[in-house]
């Protein structure tokens, strides 16, 4: 579909690109958060990915300390091979989808010699008949390019230092390339190939232009990159200010592709939907939030929705037809990690439908941002029918207002939307736990715990005394505890029961979640002598055999690997252990993926970054998470059934609401953000695959129409519960067929007594045909169709 609409596109693109004079990507890299801002007149901006697996959020990661670092002049960006960290422009650069006989690359380079490749920037694959790419191949510097015909390649040993900055330039002239640094000629080579063929590949930063090969992954920093159709360019271009203050409101940044183009929040009468603005403020003097409301419109209440922060309401004062926020009470302590987050209630007039919110951030009296958004009321969702199925979220931070009627009402959103489960607050945040409590007595809401997160194994200044701090293949001290020690150490052990006896609520918890993901354990994790002891013994080696860490990786990389995989299991073994203990009759859940468990060249990949076998951890647990943030459509169906074929015990599949944007952006990118349509279809899809529960992961809010999405599809749910929980799976005993490929849709078949049901999901945005047993019906683009099939007389019943 894509290739079909870029083809269709090309002739109004390339007369769009030719009529250009030239054009100029200029990116400084000194944002304090992911965005990458191209402030040349082209204006391609894009996302950074602390990771090529978006899941991959441990602090470790996402820290902007890790790749916001010092540059040239101001911040730079790093990319870690590790992680397979990249960056990637939103759309592809218009001046790309021409053909080029003249094009600079000019940018200022922090990447040290290693083996293998590093990509450093390009939209041009290995086989890609267009499009370009500079590399870093060993201590070489490499460029490649395309001609529509034929590759060329230029390749020039780098004489800067590890370490340290040097200029990088790459000019490329009617086919002769040249190579400088610091402004010196290294090397200049005519070829055949006199023009650069157009690439409708996106343009990437620091990884392969998949985004997810680590043997091309970059280990360094860049700065002050320039692309350019004009080689005489190669100047020193002046920085432009960098603004003090981000913002964006969270609801709605992102929103447009689902409501006709303009961004939107969608309230109810008697449940207000909370606004969430986040505010990253560096060096800022006096931040400033104004809201103009449509007439009638008012603030409720405000608060400090930050995870882990303490309990601050806030204060807005009306000047006018302003509203302004009393700026004393925000943090001034901001590092540019997380934003600061105000949560708003608006209540709205009993006449109010819709209406315009206009919004600015100031630094003192400089504008930094200024933006608006539609507010809408809808229809309140409707009561739900009795039944098992339910949505569970896994946080919901923007509830915890410090008015008791607004939160009483909110509670009564989520119990009619069917989300009747959430992630439970911390016990130290002791006014937020009463809201726990308030709605887990008065709205049946199941609580789960989620502070156990990865255990004790990243808190090194206090279990290290106990366990011992995790080396590398170095041998050199990790930011970590061993696991193996903390599993097995009495003393580890008695203290984190303390630990969790003094920290997680002692009453209504339904079950605890454990969020251990080993980020690269088979690369760092752990080469302490014990861990050495053991790995000889799991991998067959002899104990009189001397290895370092560096030879087990160079040596074992495989079975180092299935020995973190079983050591995975020792370690959340003594999780769920303690956590029996502390919580009686507390169910154990494991956040986890979704691939071919029984396919070890595909686990061997995988367990480069995860080192987990759900098969082997379930003896520890009572049922598994599935993360689906990133799976969609066919897809879906297809790895649940494949997971289901391994593991025994429950499973859910937790899905994601947040909208794409430069905060969530590692989360959901454009083409990943889910509109209502498609969250009832997804929520319904796991309800029709026999979960007695789905999972959500909202970001820091839930617009309305997600309300109005999921409540449709738990109604549904419920109404056929006697099929989808108490029937028998039975999708070879019906025929279906489709007027589309099979990779667009998908269907189940449950039978109990008497009948089937088929359940049909279409999963394109038009309609399609389908055939069950021989009849036809329609389904609506994004949608689903119930159909019953008397197994008796095989007999379509409308």
């Amino acid at each position: 579909m894509k290739k079909l609409l870029l083809s269709a596109l090309f002739p109004a693109l390339l007369a769009a690109a030719a009529a250009e004079p030239g054009f100029k990507l200029i990116y400084h890299f000194d944002e304090p958060d992911f965005s990458v801002i191209d402030s040349g007149s082209g204006k391609y901006h894009g996302i950074f990915q602390p990771a090529a697996n978006r899941d991959q959020d441990q602090n470790e990661v996402t820290d902007v300390r890790n790749y916001r670092k010092k540059g040239v002049s101001g911040n730079s960006l790093f990319f870690k091979s590790e992680y397979g960290s990249f960056a990637r422009t939103g759309n592809t650069p218009a001046p790309f989808l021409k053909p080029q006989n003249k094009l600079l690359i000019r940018l200022y380079v922090n990447i040290p010699n290693q083996r293998g490749f590093q990509y450093i920037l390009g939209n041009k694959s290995d086989s890609a008949k267009g499009g370009f790419s500079l590399l870093k191949s060993g201590h070489q510097w490499r460029f490649s390019y395309s001609d529509g015909k034929e590759h060329y390649r230029l390749q020039y040993p780098s004489g800067i230092p590890d370490g340290e900055w040097g200029l990088l330039e790459i000019i490329f002239d009617n086919g002769t390339v040249s190579l400088k640094e610091n402004g010196r000629l290294l090397v200049s080579k005519k070829f055949p190939g006199t023009l650069i063929a157009p690439n409708g590949t996106k343009l990437h930063f620091g990884n392969y232009v998949t985004s997810n090969k680590k043997i091309y992954a970059c280990n360094g920093g860049i700065d002050e990159l320039i692309i350019s159709s004009d080689p005489a360019s190669a100047v020193i271009v002046q920085k432009v200010d960098v603004k003090t203050i981000n913002a964006i409101c969270e609801p709605v940044d992102g929103s447009e592709g689902f409501y006709h183009g303009v961004k939107t929040l969608h309230t109810f009468r008697k449940f207000p939907v909370p606004v969430s603005f986040l505010l990253g403020y560096s060096g800022a003097k006096a931040p400033v939030l104004e809201l103009v409301l449509p007439a009638g419109v008012t603030i409720r209440d405000s608060f400090n929705g930050n995870h882990n922060k303490p309990d601050q309401r806030y204060k807005f004062i009306q000047d006018g037809g302003i509203w302004k926020l009393d700026s004393s009470a925000l943090h001034k302590d901001w590092t540019g990690k997380f934003p600061e987050k105000v949560v708003v209630a608006l209540d709205v007039p009993e006449n109010f439908t819709s209406g315009e919110v206009k919004w600015q951030v100031k630094d003192g009296e400089t504008l930094q941002h200024a933006d608006k958004f539609m507010l809408k009321v809808i229809p309140e969702p409707p009561e739900l029918p009795a039944g098992k199925f339910y949505a569970y979220c896994y946080m919901a931070q923007d509830i915890a207002f410090f008015d008791a009627e607004q939160v009483e009402a909110i509670g009564e959103l989520f119990r009619r939307s069917g989300i009747q489960g959430k992630g439970r607050y911390y016990r130290h945040l002791h006014r937020r736990v009463k809201i726990d409590e308030l709605w887990h007595k008065k709205y049946g809401m199941k609580l789960y715990d989620i502070s156990v997160w990865s255990g004790p194994v990243y808190s090194v200044r206090e279990y290290a005394k106990y366990a011992g701090q995790a080396l590398d293949a170095s041998g050199k001290n990790y930011n970590a505890v061993c696991p193996y020690a903390l599993a097995s150490e009495p003393a580890a052990r008695e203290h984190f029961e303390k630990f969790l006896r003094s920290s997680l609520p002692p009453e209504n918890t339904s079950a605890a979640i454990l969020d251990f993901e080993p980020w690269g354990m088979t690369g760092k994790f752990c080469f302490c002598s014990r861990c050495i002891t053991g790995f000889k013994k799991s991998a067959g080696i002899p104990p009189e055999i001397s290895l370092t860490g560096q030879e087990i990786l160079k040596k074992y990389p495989e079975q180092w690997k299935m020995h973190w995989v079983k050591m995975t299991c020792v370690y959340q073994q003594m999780l769920a252990d303690t956590l029996r203990k502390v919580l009686p009759g507390v169910e154990v859940w494991d956040y986890t993926y979704v691939f071919p468990y029984n396919d070890r060249t595909a686990l061997a990949k995988r367990f480069w970054s995860i080192p987990k076998d759900p098969r082997l951890n379930e003896k520890s647990l009572d049922g598994s998470l599935l993360s689906l943030y990133h799976i969609n459509g066919k897809k879906v169906i297809e790895q649940i059934d494949l997971s289901r074929r391994h593991l025994k015990k429950k499973i859910s599949g937790i899905i994601s609401l947040s909208r794409a944007n430069k905060n969530t952006g590692s989360y959901t990118t454009p083409d990943e953000a889910l509109s209502p349509l498609q969250i009832t279809q997804k929520t319904l899809l796991l309800a029709a695959l026999g979960h007695e529960n789905m999972s959500i992961y909202p970001g820091h809010w839930i617009d309305g129409s997600m309300h109005v999405a999921i409540n449709k599809a738990v109604r549904i749910a419920r109404e056929n519960e006697r099929f989808y929980l108490n029937g028998i799976r039975c999708d070879d005993l019906v025929q279906v067929s489709a007027s589309i490929p099979a990779a667009d849709w998908g269907y189940t078949a449950w039978k109990n007594g008497n009948w089937i049901l088929v359940t049909v999901f279409n999963f394109t945005g038009k309609p399609m045909q389908v055939r069950i047993n021989g009849k036809t019906a329609s389904v609506s683009g994004h949608g689903y169709l119930l159909e019953k099939v008397n197994v008796k007389t095989p007999q379509l019943l409308r």
